[in-house]
């Protein structure tokens, strides 16, 4: 009965992790810099990049390929019409 009892319990544990990780989202967009950039001290060259955002840990990632080039701490706030480039 206790070995059926700890089965139980260690299912009920790893739902709930499975849970939480199905529960964070993260965003993925493709940006293009056409200047260089300093993020949180690291120059990014100029180039097209992934940038993902983590909602859960409120982490932005600047990755190119499977190396993270830069990260830092980032929120998300809606911006109150179209965005428009610089250029």
């Amino acid at each position: 009965m206790r070995s059926f009892t700890n089965r139980i319990f260690l299912f009920l544990v790893l739902g709930l992790v499975a849970s939480q990780v199905g529960l964070a989202k993260t965003t993925r967009k493709e940006v293009t810099f056409n200047d260089p950039v300093t993020v949180n001290g690291t120059l990014v060259k100029s180039g097209t990049y992934e940038v993902a955002f983590d909602d859960q840990t409120n982490q932005l990632s600047i990755v190119k390929g499977r190396k993270v080039i830069a990260s830092a701490e980032a929120r998300v706030e809606k911006v109150g019409g179209k965005v428009h480039s610089l250029y």
